[in-house]
């Protein structure tokens, strides 16, 4: 299994996406933050210009201007972070084709996939799901223990 030295090692790109709260600790939205710090709007409640997820307006330009370069080939990274591909990411037919990319070009991504919800999966997810170079693991409160574990032993299996 790797450890926290090998995990620190590795040469990472990507993002991560953190829910933005307002001063009373009410959901507002969702920022996408890059792994080297960089952080803008990927969706807010209200009734902006640009698509819709649920109550959130995504703003699909600043989602872009961060999450497409965190996710460029050319760089020399061991494994691409992808937090996540989900529906309101989705509306950017760029960043769709940048993890085609990824995926095409065999290189290591570490993400989160969107689930179905009320019985209706996402087509691009489940086409990404069902691929053979794919291991999805279904992450529970009960279970969270016992993945970490596959994911330490399917990263270091990948990245070896």
């Amino acid at each position: 299994m790797m450890s926290d030295p090998a995990l620190s090692k590795l040469k990472m790109s990507g993002f991560i996406t953190e829910e933005c709260l307002d001063s009373t600790g009410t959901r507002i939205g969702f920022d996408v933050v890059t792994l080297d710090g960089k952080r803008g709007v990927l969706a807010r409640k209200g009734g902006g210009k640009g698509p819709k997820t649920g109550q959130y307006t995504v703003d699909v330009s600043s989602f872009e201007s961060l999450a497409l370069h965190s996710l460029d080939l050319s760089q020399d990274v061991d494994i691409f972070i992808i937090d996540e591909i989900g529906r309101m990411e989705l509306h950017s037919d760029k960043f769709k084709a940048g993890v085609d990319c990824i995926l095409d070009a065999k290189r290591p991504i570490f993400g989160s996939i969107a689930a179905a919800r009320y019985g209706r999966g996402v087509p691009y997810c489940e086409d990404i799901k069902a691929r053979d170079d794919v291991l999805t693991l279904n992450l529970t409160k009960s279970n969270r223990n016992q993945i970490a574990n596959e994911v330490a032993q399917a990263l270091a299996h990948v990245l070896d």
